[in-house]
C-alpha cells in the first residue's frame, strides 16, 4: 500500500503540531553560539528559536528552562522522531509564516503567543497550514527559555 502524498503531508504536519503543542502547552545539538539557538535578546526571540529549532529536528534541550527538566527528555524524543521522518519524506518546514508576540512580562516570566501558519514542502509539492495560537511561557534564566 503507497501512501499518497497529500496523507504523508497530513501525517506529518500532524505530528509536528503534535509535538510543539505537547512542548508548550504542558537530531544534532544546536551550538550555543548559534544564531538558532539563541535564548537571550528578548522572549519573542527565544521562542522562535525555541520553534525553528524544534522545526528542524534539532536538539531543543538548551532551549527550555531547567524546571522543565523532564518535559525536556519527551521534547527530544519527539524531536528525534521528527528528524527521522523528516530525512525519510525529503521534507522541509518553513517556520517564516509563523508570529511572535508577547502578550505579557512581569520579572523574569513572560508569555508569548504563537501563531500563523507553517508551509510543509515535500518534492515539489507545498502545502500551508494553520498553526493554531497558543501562548508559551517563557523565564529568563541567564536568557530567556522556554517552560511550556
Amino acid at each position: 500500500m503507497r501512501i499518497q502524498k497529500s496523507t504523508r503531508f497530513s501525517l506529518l504536519l500532524g505530528l509536528v503540531l503534535a509535538i510543539l503543542l505537547a512542548a508548550c502547552g504542558g537530531g544534532p545539538a544546536a551550538p550555543a553560539d548559534s544564531p538558532n539557538a539563541q535564548t537571550g535578546g528578548t522572549p519573542e526571540d527565544a521562542a522562535r528559536s525555541f520553534f525553528t529549532n524544534a522545526m528542524q529536528g534539532n536538539d531543543v534541550s538548551a532551549l527550555i528552562c531547567s524546571s522543565n527538566a523532564a518535559g525536556a527528555a519527551s521534547i527530544q524524543q519527539g524531536m528525534d522522531a521528527l528528524k527521522t521522518s523528516l530525512a525519510a519524506s525529503g521534507a522541509t518546514i518553513d517556520t517564516s509564516g509563523l508570529t511572535f508576540t508577547r502578550t505579557s512580562e512581569s520579572g523574569d516570566t513572560a508569555e508569548v503567543e504563537v501563531g500563523g501558519v507553517i508551509k510543509l514542502t515535500i518534492g515539489e509539492t507545498a502545502t500551508e497550514q494553520p498553526y493554531p495560537a497558543a501562548t508559551i511561557t517563557l523565564k529568563n534564566e541567564s536568557g530567556w527559555k522556554v517552560c511550556g
